[in-house]
Order: C-alpha cells, then structure tokens, then sequence
C-alpha cells in the first residue's frame, strides 16, 4: 500500500441539521433517498500545495418531504499535495480525492446518526468525484442516478 499524494491535514463538521420530524412507527429501513452533494474548492494562492474543500450534504426537496427525518450536513477539509507529485496532474487529485475523504466521513456522520432515532441506519450511495465527460454521460431513470454533485470554485 502507497501512501497517497494528497494528505488530510485536518477536517471539521462546520454545521450540522438534523430534525426527526416524527417519532419512528416502526423499524423499517429507509430506502437510499436521492442526496445533492456541492463542493466548493479552494487553493492557496500563495502555496498552491494546499488545498481547503467545503462539502455540504443534504436531501432535496422532494426528497426531503418524503423523509421522516432531514439533515444537513457541512464538512471542511484541509488538505496538501506533495511537492514530488507532478505539477500537472496536481488539481485533479485534490479535486478528485479532496471530496471524496470528506464524503466519506459524512457517510458515517450521517449513518450514526441516523442510526440512533429509531431507524435503520442511513447510508449515503457512493459517489466519484471524478468528472465524466461527453459521450461517457448517459441519461439514466431518476431512481438510478447518483446524487447531484454541483462544484464552486471559491
């Protein structure tokens, strides 16, 4: 195992919602609800090596009207790239893999709480933060599409 170019130098919740809007019935699980996910990225400007993404989790709308619970959930993360990694392929790796350390937490985050009020545990679908492109995007049924993710440079 290598250890990865792109290293965490600290993350931290910077809000989190949760509201059970009504107390739980019975202890079905929850079916994976469509989450939005947006990301909003910055680099140092004087230390372009480092890197700070903000990612913010939640339901939509309609999503969330169905729910019987709703969370928001916003994650900060510090990150920096080895100098040795090559300059080039440089904001890729923190734009692909930056996301994806937080998104990760937030699963958990989100799959503890969840799990603590009368439901089954929530846990997010997986996502890539890997941007597709043209011909490789193919429309596909709502119920079998990944979460949004909308990106913001900041």
């Amino acid at each position: 195992m290598l250890t990865s170019p792109l290293q965490l130098e600290a993350s931290y919740i910077k809000e989190l919602h949760f509201l059970m809007k009504d107390h739980p019935k019975d202890l079905k699980p929850v079916e994976n609800p469509a989450v939005k996910v947006s990301v909003k990225a910055a680099r140092k400007t004087d230390d372009p090596l480092h890197w700070s993404f903000e990612l913010n989790v939640g339901f939509d709308e309609a999503t969330a009207a169905k729910m019987p619970f709703e969370f928001t959930l916003v994650m900060l993360g510090f990150f920096k790239v080895n100098e040795k990694y090559p300059a080039e392929q440089a904001e890729k790796l923190a734009n692909t893999n930056g996301p994806a350390v937080l998104y990760s937490a937030t699963r958990e985050v989100i799959a503890s709480l969840t799990g603590r009020n009368g439901y089954s545990p929530l846990v997010l679908p997986t996502v890539t933060f890997i941007h597709a492109t043209g011909d490789q995007i193919k429309e596909k049924p709502r119920s079998q599409r990944m979460p949004r993710v909308i990106r913001k440079r900041g």
